[in-house]
């Protein structure tokens, strides 16, 4: 009777044991099957965050500037990041004593393989309307001052600061753009088409 008592509590106990081996086996397959699920997640998180430092990187490496007339040190610039043209403007030697400062923002951001020319305010001051007319001087759209603006027929001071609002946050590529500036319609744009650069 003894023998069949010790028998029965053995097995008890080897129940309990294999029941605790089974519930820590489950708990193990379980936090591996998490570990190789997150993984792969984390992973590609990562490797964004990577693609996107490089593509960062690459956009600040690729800024270059072409800057000539009324600058001390005319030439090709490259600059890291979002750079101001007054940056460039210091790099270049700075600012000659006939620059019109007035038909520049020296405080717009560049963009990379821009041509910026520093006007002169010499040939600001003596350009006029006939001048204008005759096609002796074309005015340039990006560095024209209000007052050069307003001397091209069909532009009043209205259409002008929005010539001026829009070159600062986009720049004149060709004189095709001008027609995107709000207000300037074709009739306009073919008015000014031969009389206007970039």
């Amino acid at each position: 009777m003894e023998k069949i008592r010790g028998l029965l509590l053995k097995y008890e106990i080897d129940k309990k044991t294999v029941f605790k081996i089974i519930i820590l086996a489950i708990i193990l397959i379980s936090s591996l099957i998490i570990k190789w699920t997150a993984k792969p997640n984390t992973k590609v998180i990562a490797d964004d965050n990577k693609n996107k430092d490089v593509k960062t990187e690459k956009i600040e490496d690729n800024i270059v500037i072409d800057i000539s007339g009324e600058i001390k040190n005319p030439g090709i610039y490259k600059m890291k990041g979002r750079v101001r043209l007054y940056e460039i403007i210091d790099k270049a030697g700075g600012l000659k004593e006939e620059a019109n400062i007035n038909s520049i923002n020296q405080a717009r951001y560049v963009k990379d393989g821009e041509k910026i020319i520093i006007p002169s305010s010499r040939s600001s001051q003596s350009m006029d309307k006939e001048s204008i007319s005759n096609g002796n001087n074309l005015v340039n759209i990006n560095t024209a001052s209000k007052e050069e603006l307003l001397k091209l027929p069909g532009i009043g001071e209205v259409t002008a600061e929005k010539i001026i609002n829009y070159r600062d946050n986009n720049n004149f590529t060709k004189i095709e753009d001008l027609k995107n500036v709000n207000g300037i319609g074709m009739a306009t744009y073919n008015k000014l088409k031969d009389l206007i650069c970039v």
